[in-house]
């Protein structure tokens, strides 16, 4: 679904039924992001956030945490913005994204260059397949664990990022009830290995009832 938003699913399925691996797949799919990204970059200012941060891109998994990012969207963007952010933060752990580090989030700056807007989400992928231990790439409230969070965890997340509890809770419930109800029936899955897939599934089958109890 989130691919779809992104280079479309016709073109993903393209990619795999040609006989791309994952490595190459993946390597693709970066391509096909930076094809998408020029244009964009053409007409407005897009900045990752480790620059939004003042942080060099080694320090991209260490230079903030998630309640930061969190912050700074709901005092220098908007509220949507950082309930948005607070929802793709919730599918990048129901769906075991490791890397959703300071370089995958963005700004956009359209028009003049000095509204700032929460870029579409881009670089989504699960890693928990391949690192099956994987967790968090950035900090949430002291946690990188996927399994750890709870509703009270969000609550803390919520608070550290001034955010109402409320909104984060149910944003974080709607998104984990989103993938339960249309994880399965998604037409990618076609397409994606059954050894991957089958991993991808457990993870989901394990978070949903964390995020959404």
């Amino acid at each position: 679904m989130l691919k779809n938003e992104l280079i479309g699913g016709s073109t993903l399925r393209s990619y795999i039924e040609a006989g791309w691996r994952t490595s190459e797949l993946t390597w693709r799919y970066g391509l096909a992001r930076r094809q998408i990204a020029a244009p964009i970059e053409r007409a407005c200012i897009w900045r990752t956030l480790h620059r939004f941060f003042g942080r060099y891109p080694s320090e991209k998994y260490t230079g903030a945490a998630y309640h930061n990012i969190a912050a700074a969207l709901n005092s220098g963007v908007s509220f949507d913005s950082a309930i948005e952010f607070v929802r793709r933060l919730a599918l990048t752990a129901i769906t075991g994204n490791g890397d959703m580090h300071l370089k995958n989030w963005s700004l956009l700056y359209p028009g003049d260059g000095r509204t700032p807007t929460l870029a579409p989400i881009y670089d989504v992928l699960s890693t928990v397949p391949y690192i099956p231990k994987d967790g968090l790439a950035l900090s949430l409230t002291g946690e990188k664990s996927f399994k750890a969070l709870t509703p009270e965890r969000w609550r803390n997340f919520a608070n550290r990022s001034r955010l109402p509890e409320g909104a984060v809770v149910t944003a974080v419930a709607e998104t984990a009830a989103a993938v339960r109800d249309k994880w399965s029936v998604l037409p990618e899955r076609d397409v994606v290995p059954g050894q991957v897939l089958e991993r991808i599934d457990a993870h989901i089958d394990e978070m949903v009832p964390i995020l959404d109890p």
